[in-house]
């Protein structure tokens, strides 16, 4: 809490001792709309621990199945028009970080973990279309559905979301630019 901007969903480690949060708890947090960190809180003692640390955006973590990695979306603020975001990937004390989608001229969100933790699903858009793709832990990407497509037909753009089973079932809205709301 405080007068920060605190953002994002939160994410659960697998074993519940740590939560996983983006926000902007730095002195010019209200000037500085475009950078926020990970953090892990520790849920027995409330000690917050920032797992990034750069200029830019790092948000939506989400904890792998094994506890052992947080996936999470961001990229390097270098005070242009746009950025695209990247997938990271981090080891749960915020060391070893590196980018997965780093080939992908294509922004990235909502990160979902595989069941046996070898690969991440995300979204992004391509084209008009909304896709689901999936990258494995060595950056190899590959589209997985595409014509996602969101439930409100009042929004210029597709949208869309997707939500991945324990047996790797993958449920989603679909869509077109005839029948946007299908």
């Amino acid at each position: 809490d405080g007068q920060f901007h605190h953002s994002g969903k939160l994410s659960w480690s697998p074993d519940a001792s740590t939560l996983y949060l983006s926000a902007n708890r730095g002195p010019d947090w209200q000037r500085e709309s475009n950078n926020s960190e990970v953090y892990a809180l520790d849920v027995r003692s409330g000690a917050l621990t920032a797992l990034t640390d750069r200029l830019g955006p790092d948000q939506s973590p989400v904890a792998s199945p094994d506890g052992r990695l947080v996936a999470y979306v961001g990229f390097d603020d270098q005070r242009m028009g746009y950025h695209n975001s990247r997938l990271y990937v981090m080891n749960r004390d915020g060391s070893n970080r590196r980018v997965l989608t780093g080939d992908l001229d294509r922004s990235v969100q909502s990160p979902v973990w595989s069941k046996d933790g070898r690969s991440i699903l995300f979204a992004y858009d391509d084209h008009g279309t909304t896709t689901v793709a999936r990258v494995t832990l060595d950056g190899a990407v590959s589209t997985v559905i595409q014509g996602l497509s969101g439930d409100d037909i009042g929004r210029p753009y597709t949208g869309g979301s997707f939500s991945l089973a324990n047996d790797g079932t993958i449920a989603f809205t679909r869509g077109s630019a005839l029948r946007p709301a299908d």
